[in-house]
């Protein structure tokens, strides 16, 4: 038996309002150091609630994004 493990249930919104988004640079340094391109897809594994998922799409970033939680992909 495969038992379900979603850490954020029922606290999703507690999280998306208080997590900050990551620092500027950060997703910089990303785009950067992958040498990715503005015709690039990227694929986001573990999304939650999209923080990063922002940040790269408000770059131009096409995303695909998966995330497992039910109430953090609500949000996302």
């Amino acid at each position: 038996m495969i038992k379900e493990v979603e850490p954020y249930k029922g606290i999703a919104g507690i999280y998306e309002e208080i997590r900050p988004s990551y620092p500027q640079k950060l997703i910089k340094d990303v785009i950067n150091k992958a040498n990715l391109k503005l015709s690039d897809t990227l694929l986001e594994i573990g999304a939650g609630t999209g923080k990063a998922t922002i940040q790269f799409a408000e770059k131009g970033f096409k995303i695909d994004a998966v995330e497992i939680g039910k109430d953090m992909a609500e949000i996302l």
